[in-house]
């Protein structure tokens, strides 16, 4: 009888462990696609509401700081967690991401046939990631993007959209219990869009919506990779333009 009950109790904390368990995952899925969501459609409607709006007194507009051989200085943070809603099956692995970005813009806005009136942006991102729920501790980063800003006279909010992939150094590969992460140097492709919200002369308020990767490219028989979804806020300073 006494076993009997024994073995009933540990079966009722190991229902109420995988609940609770289950519980935190979708808290933290909500979390996380709340964040992207609020991120990405507040600076949506701003911009359909009064792409002009000004958000503190100051005369700059976009196209005095967005102009061939300005240059900036991106920094933020934000949370990212991985899986996001789809392929449950996958070991999680949620992470805080801190970055700084350094950036050049390539051309002056101009119109394209398929695209808006924009200009190219090169960044070079250096970035640290403390992992919060998963496995091991960290993620080094040193990643290469290419930014489209889309780019209008008087506006003061400009979207953006922008891609590359970089270089991770990290020691989630040390847990042999899971199969994403299969060795210390692993690769990053990566997908943003965000807004940023021009302040004064030479700031802005920055939010983003992004993708980020991280596996191997096969050179490890652990390569199932990590596929996470965040937002991130952050403040830029520009500088070198000519105007």
């Amino acid at each position: 009888m006494e076993y009997g009950s024994l073995r009933r109790s540990k079966t009722l904390l190991r229902d109420r462990s995988i609940k609770s368990s289950t519980w935190r995952v979708f808290m933290k899925n909500c979390t996380s696609t709340a964040l992207i969501l609020l991120s990405l459609f507040f600076g949506f409607f701003l911009v359909i509401l009064n792409p002009s709006l000004s958000l503190a007194a100051s005369d700059s507009t976009a196209e005095d700081l967005y102009v061939k051989g300005g240059k900036t200085i991106q920094a933020g943070t934000g949370l990212l967690a991985s899986p996001l809603l789809i392929k449950k099956e996958r070991r999680h692995l949620d992470y805080s991401m801190t970055y700084l970005r350094g950036g050049y813009f390539l051309n002056d806005p101009s119109e394209k046939k398929f695209l808006p009136r924009g200009n190219l942006e090169g960044i070079v991102q250096v970035a640290g990631s403390n992992v919060t729920e998963g496995f091991g501790d960290y993620m080094v980063e040193l990643a290469f993007l290419l930014r489209y800003n889309v780019v209008y006279p008087d506006w003061r909010i400009v979207p953006y959209f922008q891609f590359g992939a970089g270089i991770v150094y990290n020691d989630l590969y040390k847990d042999r219990t899971q199969d994403l992460i299969g060795q210390s140097i692993e690769f990053s492709p990566q997908l943003s869009l965000g807004f940023r919200f021009l302040l004064g002369r030479g700031w802005s308020l920055d939010l983003e919506g992004m993708y980020h990767h991280v596996s191997n490219a096969g050179l490890d028989d652990r390569n199932v990779g990590v596929n996470a979804f965040g937002g991130s806020i952050a403040a830029t300073y520009f500088f070198g333009s000519s105007k």
